[in-house]
C-alpha cells in the first residue's frame, strides 16, 4: 500500500483541471506554489488568488512591487472666495493603482488647515475614511478622494494644497477675491475695473476708459492714444529673457532694473 500510495499522488495532480488553479500576481503563480518574501522575512503561498503567509497564522502580504502611483488627480482651482470660508474641492476617482495595493494619503497646504477624506461612492455619500489631516496608508484604487481648506482671512491670498498619494502629488489651489468688487468686470470704488487674478491671487485693474478717453457718466469720450512699440524704432531694444507663468507683478522689478532708461514698453 506504501508503494501504491506514493505512485498514485502524483497522479492526483497531474488529473487536476487548470482551471482550478487561479493566478496569483506580483509576482505571477498558480496555487499551491510558494515563495519567500525577503522584505517580511517569511514563506508565502498562493491560495489561487493572493499570496498568503505562513509565518504565525495566515494573514495578507501587499506583494513587493505592486503600483501604488495613481493617475495624476486633477483639483479644480476655486478664485474668489469669501474669506475665512470653509472650501471644498471636487471629488476625484483614484485609478492606474493595482488592485489591493497600499499607498500613504496625506495633505499639506501653505494654510487654510487642509483635510481629505476617502469615499466608496462618487458624491461621497458613503465615506470610508472621514476628513482627517493625518497620514494613512491604505489601498485606494477605485476609491474617490476630497479636500476642503478654510479660505485665507485677507483679501486676494491664495493658498496652495497638496494631496500625497503614494509617490504622486497634486495641488489644489483656493484664492479671496476683493470684497465689494466683484466678479470680474464690476466697478471698483476708484473708478477702476476689476479685471480678474492674474496667478492665483494677485487682483487686476483696468480703466473704464482708453488712454486719452475719459468716462462722462454714461460713455467714454475723447480720443484713444496710440503708442508704438519702442517707441516706432526697430533698434535700441533689450532682450530681457523674462519669461515664465507666474504672476506678471513677479517680472516688473527685473523689467525696470533691466531697461530702466526705458519710457516706453
Amino acid at each position: 500500500m506504501r508503494t501504491l500510495f506514493a505512485l498514485f499522488l502524483p497522479a492526483l495532480f497531474l488529473l487536476l483541471p487548470n482551471a482550478a488553479r487561479a493566478d496569483c500576481v506580483n509576482p505571477a503563480g498558480v496555487e499551491p506554489e510558494m515563495i519567500y518574501n525577503r522584505a517580511y522575512k517569511t514563506y508565502q503561498f498562493c491560495d489561487g488568488t493572493d499570496w498568503q503567509s505562513m509565518a504565525g497564522g495566515m494573514r495578507y502580504i501587499q506583494p513587493a512591487g505592486c503600483d501604488n502611483a495613481p493617475a495624476f488627480p486633477s483639483f479644480t482651482t476655486q478664485n474668489n472666495l469669501a474669506t475665512s470660508s470653509l472650501t471644498t474641492s471636487n471629488i476625484v476617482l483614484i485609478t492606474g493603482m493595482d488592485a489591493g495595493c497600499n499607498a500613504t494619503v496625506g495633505v499639506s497646504g501653505t494654510g487654510g488647515s487642509p483635510e481629505y477624506r476617502i469615499c466608496s461612492t462618487s458624491n461621497c455619500s458613503s465615506v470610508t475614511q472621514n476628513w482627517t489631516a493625518a497620514n494613512n496608508t491604505i489601498a485606494l484604487q477605485g476609491s474617490y478622494l476630497q479636500l476642503r481648506a478654510t479660505s485665507s482671512a485677507s483679501q486676494a491670498t491664495a493658498f496652495v494644497i497638496t494631496a500625497n498619494i503614494g509617490p504622486v502629488s497634486s495641488t489644489w489651489t483656493i484664492s479671496t477675491g476683493v470684497t465689494g468688487c466683484t466678479p470680474e468686470g464690476t466697478v471698483c470704488a476708484d473708478g477702476t475695473v476689476y479685471a480678474g487674478l492674474s496667478g492665483a491671487a494677485t487682483p487686476m485693474y483696468v480703466t473704464r476708459c482708453d488712454a486719452g478717453m475719459t468716462w462722462n457718466g454714461s460713455a467714454c469720450t475723447g480720443t484713444r492714444g496710440t503708442y508704438s512699440w519702442n517707441n516706432g524704432n526697430i533698434t535700441g531694444y533689450v532682450t530681457t529673457s523674462q519669461t515664465g507663468s507666474v504672476d506678471g507683478q513677479t517680472y516688473t522689478a527685473n523689467l525696470i532694473t533691466i531697461d530702466s532708461d526705458s519710457g516706453f514698453i
